[in-house]
């Protein structure tokens, strides 16, 4: 019923007035609820979700009016009862949100078909993951697109609609002091963390069965990456943006099976002290002292192409982290020092721009400067750079509700493509394959660390490190994506 955040982000979407006065919401779920209780399901989720100044009694009250229920644990009663209210208005558009396990995609969509609740217009928006692996992405993509068409499928990542992700392309292409020196040539490597102080919220039967590389690496990161490696699309129109990352994901060097122990860490967060609570290891939250399944990920992958060869790009993701952090970090080779070898203090660090995604969002260049308090001429490190939470209205940034946006106005530059699912499914299903077969690679890590210590040697053999920094704090979003 996506009561916690979408449905909070529709009523947002009203508060602003984007939300047709004719604008029906029905849920459809197996809970035993009715419109009434489902109202106030709801009322009590946005209150907990929505600022206070937000929160407006009339536009509430108008909002809870939109909203319907339908049970359809009977499916004869239920999608009949369900296709008796669609056809109430059989003119307007329909927009079916399926936040549901990827299992269920394929006989949802045949039930669609089966009682033609679909009409020509009509589209459907899936929730990650797009199945377990490519054979079962294929058929869930064959069956979605039995009953829609590619271009009214909208296969959902959110990190693709948050802000600083969609400043990405224009940050790239529309400065022209980065898209020169965005190669080989000047970037020594490039690094994306997603890091969570969490754990896996209650969602034990559905995280056992996926994991860190399936739940985040596959959609999230691989997207991230796509945007940072993508060559400049000729147009910025949606399909030319997603060829683009499609051809990134075509050109990542496979990690052969063979290979899984020298370019991927996995490993499974053990009891440790979280927000100084100590919290239970992973086996013990899932109840399965003999689960294989990790919840911290490191990779080192590379982009086979012209631009990117040599570069390296060093993926992280991980639950029961020190801090809740995603950072897309861009280090630059080190120009020669010569010229200063008769300073007292040369400081030995890298240019770097930082591309922070959460908790705040913007970004920062990493430069040296001279310090002016030494009358040496010694060197420092500074930091220059924007948030943007501080600069633009914070409501107008939020994930679900841009989210929202583009279903409605039918953009589909920020949700993926089928062709882009099964080819980044076909890469990982490599690397699953290689684990499957040396389940000894699984390492423990304390919780509220930052992964094995084998993720800092897997890094630092190549004489580079982990970019950390200590600002984030315990009040980060840390809702799950």
């Amino acid at each position: 019923m996506a009561c916690g955040k979408l449905l909070p982000a529709l009523y947002l979407r009203d508060f602003f007035g984007q939300l047709a006065s004719t604008t029906r919401i029905i849920g459809v779920a197996t809970a035993k609820h009715d419109s009434l209780s489902y109202r106030n399901l709801t009322r009590e989720a946005i209150k907990a979700k929505v600022k206070l100044k937000d929160l407006k009694e009339d536009i509430l009250a108008k909002f809870l009016q939109r909203l319907f229920y339908v049970r359809v644990g009977n499916e004869e009663i239920g999608f009949a009862s369900l296709k008796e209210l669609l056809d109430e208005r059989p003119d307007y558009l329909r927009m079916f949100y399926l936040a549901i396990p990827p299992t269920s995609f394929a006989d949802l969509c045949h039930k669609i078909s089966t009682y033609e609740l679909a009409t020509s217009t009509s589209r459907i928006i899936l929730e990650k993951p797009i199945g377990l692996d490519r054979e079962s992405a294929k058929h869930i993509n064959a069956i979605v697109e039995s009953a829609f068409s590619e271009d009214r499928i909208y296969r959902v990542d959110h990190y693709l609609c948050k802000e600083t992700v969609q400043n990405l392309v224009v940050l790239r292409f529309a400065n022209v002091l980065f898209e020169p020196v965005w190669n080989s040539r000047y970037i020594d490597h490039v690094q994306i963390t997603v890091a969570e102080k969490i754990g896996i919220l209650g969602r034990k039967n559905y995280y056992d069965l996926v994991g860190a590389l399936r739940d985040m690496v596959q959609n999230h990161i691989l997207q991230l990456l796509c945007l940072v490696a993508m060559e400049p699309p000729c147009t910025l129109t949606s399909d030319r943006i997603r060829d683009e990352k499609l051809a990134v994901l075509r050109s990542l060097k496979p990690i052969l099976p063979k290979e899984v122990c020298t370019f991927t860490v996995r490993g499974q967060y053990d009891r440790g002290v979280c927000r100084c609570e100590p919290v239970l290891s992973y086996r013990e939250e899932v109840g399965n002292s003999d689960s294989q399944t990790e919840t911290f990920v490191a990779l080192k992958v590379e982009v086979n192409n012209c631009r990117w060869a040599g570069v390296p790009f060093y993926l992280r993701t991980g639950k029961r982290m020190p801090s809740t952090s995603s950072d897309i970090v861009v280090t630059f080779k080190e120009p020669p020092k010569h010229i200063f070898n008769n300073q007292q203090n040369i400081i030995d660090k890298p240019n770097r721009l930082v591309i922070k995604l959460r908790p705040d969002d913007g970004a920062k260049l990493l430069l040296t400067t001279k310090n002016p308090e030494s009358s040496k001429g010694d060197f420092q490190f500074v930091s220059f750079g924007a948030s943007l939470s501080a600069n633009y209205n914070a409501e107008a940034l939020g994930a679900y509700e841009k989210l929202i946006a583009y279903l409605i106005s039918g953009n589909q530059t920020f949700f993926m493509r089928h062709d882009e699912i099964e080819s980044a499914w076909r890469w990982i299903d490599t690397i699953i394959e290689g684990w499957k077969v040396t389940p000894s690679s699984l390492r423990f890590y304390r919780s509220g660390t930052w992964g094995p210590m084998e993720a800092v040697d897997f890094i630092k053999k190549d004489g580079r490190m982990w970019y950390e920094e200590p600002f984030y704090t315990d009040n980060a979003n840390e809702d799950q994506s």
